[in-house]
């Protein structure tokens, strides 16, 4: 199952009017389930005691009478049953239902029976506006749910809290232009993280043209944000442009920018545009960039300019065209940090990172070298866990469409 969503249920005891046989006296418990890389979202049921009688259940999950998860004939006295696209925005109402079969030399004694109870997911922020969270509660096992454009940009209502969020579908973008100084659109609070979950955000753009401006979608300050891809967006800011602006302790992980286009006079990237902290396990393909100012920034395929120690590993960009005074494969200035097992395509800058020159742990590759898994392997990328091998597409500088063998992310493989 592909996009399937992690979140807690507060746990509650649920007392039964009536009992299969074979269950003896007893209740069904819902409790909390987390997950990891690719969580899921439901109800976990237990038989709380568990039987004594029987070792043979079915656990389903009813949205009306269809039945839209199972697990059949299980010895366990306890299972998840996860919902596949949960409408973040709509919270539904669920039935639980177990059947319990006589086992053994209890077939003559005990009939099968079974017993059901209604579960809601609706919990939420208790915010007064129609786009507030309405799943979750915010913490690492029970994130706030986000479905809609509306819900990605309420984070701003929790801007001064630790949060935790987990995407739930994708999201179109659409246009965003601003006169007045502005830096990104969503600002993650200290502390917290948004988990995109497999998903993308796409098709759209954000424009600032005051002076300082930065144009960005998210501000991951001090914040963690992973399992997220940005596709087919532009990006145009005074200062800096790009999906992410980090600082001193982000992290930014398992992410892609696809077909993402940037310019500002000072850094552009199509995923960090200001990279301060950990960038690893990223990769971009595509866009345009562009900065206009001969200073200590440039175009980057990773990132427009690194500082304060910032670490990136384990990432590559196939980058279509740079532009800029200082164009660079993967970091286009470092003024503070490193860049680890890195690639990106050769032809398009003439070194990986910058002022220096440098090709260190950031190497040029032909488009067909990106196909040789061994390669990757060599500079310790891991292909049991985070990358496989696939296909990615993208637009080159002159319109034309390129679709090459290379690693991609297994978050957004499904399954």
């Amino acid at each position: 199952m592909k996009h399937l969503i992690g979140a807690a249920l507060a746990a509650c005891l649920l007392a039964l009017a009536a009992l299969p046989a074979a269950a003896q006296e007893g209740a069904l418990r819902l409790t909390a389930q987390a997950g990891s890389a690719q969580r899921q979202y439901g109800f976990h049921v237990a038989l709380d005691p568990a039987s004594t009688r029987t070792k043979d259940y079915t656990y389903e999950l009813l949205e009306g009478e269809r039945v839209i998860a199972s697990r059949e004939h299980v010895a366990d006295a306890a299972c998840f049953l996860p919902i596949e696209n949960i409408d973040a925005a709509n919270p539904g109402t669920y039935t639980v239902r177990v059947t319990a079969y006589p086992s053994g030399e209890r077939a003559g004694f005990d009939s099968t029976a079974s017993v059901r109870q209604e579960a809601s997911a609706a919990k939420g922020c208790s915010c007064a506006t129609a786009d507030r969270f309405q799943i979750g509660s915010g913490t690492e096992a029970d994130p706030y749910l986000v479905g809609t454009l509306g819900q990605l940009l309420h984070i701003n209502q929790h801007a001064a809290q630790k949060c935790y969020y987990m995407q739930t579908a994708d999201i179109v973008f659409g246009d965003h232009t601003y006169s007045q100084q502005k830096n990104e659109e969503v600002k993650l609070g200290a502390g917290s993280v948004y988990d995109g979950n497999g998903h993308v955000i796409r098709d759209g753009s954000v424009r600032c043209t005051a002076a300082n401006s930065s144009a960005a979608i998210f501000g991951v300050k001090g914040s963690t944000l992973r399992n997220l891809g940005f596709e087919e967006l532009s990006f145009s800011g005074t200062n800096g442009a790009g999906p992410v602006s980090g600082d001193t302790t982000s992290v930014v992980e398992y992410c892609y920018g696809k077909d993402i286009d940037a310019s500002a006079n000072n850094h552009a990237s199509p995923l960090v545009h200001w990279a301060e902290g950990r960038i690893e396990n990223c990769y971009t393909v595509g866009g345009q960039l562009t900065t206009t100012k001969d200073e200590s920034y440039g175009a980057g395929g990773i990132t427009g300019c690194m500082s304060y120690s910032s670490q990136i590993d384990k990432t590559y960009a196939m980058s279509a065209k740079l532009t800029s005074p200082k164009p660079a494969g993967i970091a286009a200035y470092i003024r503070s940090g490193t860049v680890g097992n890195s690639f990106y395509l050769k032809g398009v800058a003439s070194y990986g990172s910058l002022p220096s020159g440098d090709n260190t742990n950031a190497a040029p590759l032909e488009l067909s070298q990106f196909a040789d898994q061994s390669r990757f392997e060599a500079a310790g990328w891991d292909f049991e866990n985070v990358w496989v091998m696939g296909e990615v597409s993208y637009t080159d500088a002159s319109g034309n469409a390129v679709t090459a063998t290379a690693p991609v992310l297994r978050v957004f493989q499904g399954g």
